[in-house]
């Protein structure tokens, strides 16, 4: 019996993409910010515990741009009004020089920013998760004349705000996490 190439093809092209759909489906997998039903019968989405978390004022402009990131990624809707757990993050940020020219001066940085964050429960005691979270962003400097100068600047500044976004995000990723496997313990 002939069967076209064609037809062939698109049956070997189906099952490549049903089957990893089938077997995705019978191991487990739940989507992150999908509801899920606690033993005691109530459904807890990750999006609303999220929004439930009250994020602690950061010093320093580096503080305010982490929090200000925050807020736009677990709060959207705006600060809430009966918080449900309290979130304190520490951060710092380091220039690491990388590449040096021939006369001694730096070209390019790292521009490190790690961030300590501590999500404590609704009466502010038990300690429900914490962790530890580094980034790295790289920038490069012009000549230093004054023509560069503002260029460097913008530079460095621009690192800095990438690294901040990327951490604020890991954030949000490790909370909802956290919330989708411990959503009993978090409520409580």
């Amino acid at each position: 019996m002939f069967v076209p190439k064609s037809s062939l093809r698109g049956g070997i092209a189906l099952a490549l993409v049903v089957l990893p759909l089938l077997l995705v489906g019978g191991c487990g997998f739940e989507p992150l910010y999908g509801p899920k039903t606690t033993s005691s019968g109530e459904e807890l989405g990750v999006e609303r515990a999220l929004a439930g978390i009250k994020i602690a004022s950061l010093p320093k402009r580096e503080g305010q741009i982490l929090h200000n990131h925050l807020l736009d990624k677990l709060n959207p809707s705006g600060e809430p009004m009966d918080p449900q757990a309290h979130l304190q993050v520490s951060v710092s940020l380091d220039k690491q020089s990388i590449s040096v020219r021939k006369d001694g001066t730096t070209q390019r940085f790292n521009m490190v920013a790690t961030a300590k964050l501590i999500l404590r429960d609704k009466d502010n005691k038990k300690i429900l998760y914490t962790d530890i979270i580094k980034r790295t962003a790289s920038f490069s400097l012009g000549d230093a004349t004054a023509e560069f100068g503002y260029a460097s600047t913008i530079s460095e500044t621009d690192a800095k705000k990438r690294t901040l976004l990327l951490i604020a995000e890991d954030m949000q990723i490790m909370l909802a996490t956290y919330y989708r496997k411990w959503p009993e313990e978090a409520q409580q």
